[in-house]
């Protein structure tokens, strides 16, 4: 945000003096109001930017006629703010006067207009309207193939955005389809140990972990997994967290032993009370009720002490209940920590 602030003063100096030196009405003029805008919805501050974006809108209009393409950039920056403010309808309108406009004047093929069905797509994607996002992300996919070619940078981006509207609905097998294009590209054009590729791989194996496919998602977890160890180091928390999702996997698919080794070895990176939890859980899976109660007492110390949970945490009342439960099973209630004896839950 201090960055923002800081163009924010920059650009409302750049205001002054145009306003001075060529009066209010000039298109560059419009340019600082639309930069300012462009600031201040960046911080967060959405009727300010309005406020400027409006002003933009009124000088292009009067000079630029309501057909201009600088025109509907406006429309598209005004529904940008819409859409942050949660106001997705207002949103769809001006998106929609913009690509009303660009169809107009550079045609219904071309790059810009594929660029506007996106947007579009992206609201009803908010409004949890899965189909008609989809409408919108196939018409920008079919420009994009037409116009850019199979490889380019933005159709993977079209891909990928049809697969996460497919796995929203709860598609997971089309969604596979079109996340395994988006890696396609993002390797031939990043090379296979980029992070970017790696987030596909992620994708990948989330929807195969959504399908039930467990194995299947583990090859792509552990694909995630080393490249994100090559580019970040061991003890990154994206590789925790990627450590986590391969020991749910793993849990998952009734591999305890494997889904120890896979906890641990986030635990090892990241001391969250959630890998404690999921060991306790697997080693009481296997029989080892000692082991599950030390890891069930570290999840409570762990997750008690940490602001994002706290003791009223489902999880955390979870843990503290097996923990007493378990020590009564083996006889060692009073080996508990002195505030889980203490405490009601």
């Amino acid at each position: 945000i201090g960055e923002y602030d800081k163009a924010l003063g920059f650009y409302e100096k750049c205001l002054d003096i145009r306003l001075k030196t060529l009066g209010g009405e000039h298109l560059s003029v419009a340019t600082s109001y639309s930069n300012i805008g462009a600031a201040l919805c960046y911080i967060g501050e959405f009727d300010k930017s309005l406020n400027f974006y409006h002003k933009t809108l009124d000088i292009e209009f009067k000079k630029l006629g309501g057909d201009h393409p600088d025109v509907a950039k406006c429309y598209r920056n005004i529904g940008a703010v819409w859409s942050n403010k949660g106001e997705h309808d207002k949103a769809l309108d001006f998106n929609h006067k913009c690509l009303e406009i660009l169809i107009k004047t550079l045609g219904d093929e071309h790059p810009s207009a594929a660029t506007s069905f996106s947007n579009i797509g992206v609201i009803w994607s908010k409004k949890d309207e899965y189909d008609k996002a989809l409408e919108f992300y196939q018409k920008c996919l079919d420009i994009r193939l037409k116009t850019l070619g199979g490889h380019h940078p933005d159709v993977a981006i079209s891909y990928y955005s049809i697969g996460e509207a497919y796995s929203n609905k709860g598609e997971y097998g089309k969604a596979l389809g079109f996340y395994e294009n988006f890696l396609a590209i993002q390797i031939k054009n990043l090379g296979g140990e980029h992070l970017d590729v790696a987030f596909s791989y992620y994708l990948i194996g989330e929807t195969y972990s959504n399908k039930g496919e467990f194995l299947k998602a583990l090859v792509s977890y552990q694909k995630y997994v080393d490249i994100k160890i090559k580019n970040l180091g061991e003890g990154h928390p994206d590789v925790a967290n990627a450590f986590w999702n391969i020991g749910l996997c793993l849990q998952k698919s009734e591999e305890f032993t494997s889904a120890i080794k896979a906890f641990h070895n986030g635990y090892k990176i990241q001391r969250k009370g959630g890998y404690p939890f999921r060991i306790a859980s697997c080693y009481e899976q296997l029989g080892n009720k000692q082991e599950a109660l030390d890891y069930f007492i570290q999840s409570a110390e762990i997750r008690k002490d940490d602001p994002e949970v706290g003791l009223t945490d489902e999880t955390t009342i979870e843990s503290i209940e097996n923990a007493k439960r378990i020590a009564k099973e083996l006889g060692k209630e009073s080996e508990l920590p002195e505030w889980i004896i203490n405490l009601n839950t």
